[in-house]
Protein backbone atom coordinates (compact mmCIF):
# COMPACT_ATOMS: atom_id res chain seq x y z
CA UNK A 1 0.00 0.00 0.00
CA UNK A 2 1.16 3.56 -0.62
CA UNK A 3 -0.13 6.98 0.31
CA UNK A 4 -0.33 9.88 -2.11
CA UNK A 5 -0.20 13.08 -0.03
CA UNK A 6 -1.07 16.35 -1.76
CA UNK A 7 -2.09 19.96 -1.17
CA UNK A 8 -5.60 20.92 -2.28
CA UNK A 9 -6.53 24.61 -2.54
CA UNK A 10 -9.94 26.15 -3.13
CA UNK A 11 -10.26 27.66 -6.62
CA UNK A 12 -12.27 30.63 -5.27
CA UNK A 13 -9.89 31.18 -2.35
CA UNK A 14 -6.41 30.01 -3.42
CA UNK A 15 -4.89 30.74 -0.01
CA UNK A 16 -7.31 28.24 1.60
CA UNK A 17 -5.28 25.06 1.27
CA UNK A 18 -5.16 21.79 3.16
CA UNK A 19 -3.21 18.58 3.02
CA UNK A 20 -5.13 15.56 1.77
CA UNK A 21 -4.15 11.98 1.09
CA UNK A 22 -5.29 8.95 -0.87
CA UNK A 23 -4.34 5.38 0.04
CA UNK A 24 -3.78 2.82 -2.71
CA UNK A 25 -3.40 -0.92 -2.44
CA UNK A 26 -0.32 -2.61 -3.76
CA UNK A 27 3.34 -2.81 -2.82
CA UNK A 28 4.83 0.56 -1.90
CA UNK A 29 7.37 1.53 -4.49
CA UNK A 30 8.29 5.23 -4.77
CA UNK A 31 8.93 5.00 -8.52
CA UNK A 32 5.58 3.33 -9.21
CA UNK A 33 3.76 5.87 -7.07
CA UNK A 34 5.53 8.78 -8.78
CA UNK A 35 4.56 7.47 -12.21
CA UNK A 36 0.94 6.81 -11.22
CA UNK A 37 0.38 9.97 -9.17
CA UNK A 38 -0.51 12.37 -12.02
CA UNK A 39 -3.39 10.13 -13.16
CA UNK A 40 -4.67 9.70 -9.60
CA UNK A 41 -4.45 13.44 -8.96
CA UNK A 42 -6.22 14.25 -12.23
CA UNK A 43 -9.05 11.87 -11.30
CA UNK A 44 -9.34 13.42 -7.84
CA UNK A 45 -9.37 16.95 -9.32
CA UNK A 46 -12.11 15.95 -11.79
CA UNK A 47 -14.25 14.74 -8.88
CA UNK A 48 -13.51 17.91 -6.84
CA UNK A 49 -13.81 20.83 -9.29
CA UNK A 50 -13.79 23.46 -6.53
CA UNK A 51 -10.16 22.54 -5.73
CA UNK A 52 -6.80 22.74 -7.45
CA UNK A 53 -4.01 20.31 -6.66
CA UNK A 54 -0.61 21.64 -5.70
CA UNK A 55 2.49 19.93 -4.36
CA UNK A 56 2.37 16.19 -3.81
CA UNK A 57 4.51 13.36 -2.54
CA UNK A 58 4.36 9.60 -2.21
CA UNK A 59 5.05 7.86 1.06
CA UNK A 60 4.64 4.61 2.89
CA UNK A 61 1.51 4.97 5.07
CA UNK A 62 3.48 3.64 8.03
CA UNK A 63 5.51 6.86 7.94
CA UNK A 64 2.43 8.94 8.77
CA UNK A 65 1.61 6.68 11.72
CA UNK A 66 5.16 7.08 13.03
CA UNK A 67 4.87 10.89 12.92
CA UNK A 68 1.51 10.93 14.76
Amino acid sequence: MFELVFVACMVATPQACEERSILYQGKYDPATCAMAAPAYLAAWAAEHPKFTVGAWRCQDPERRRERA
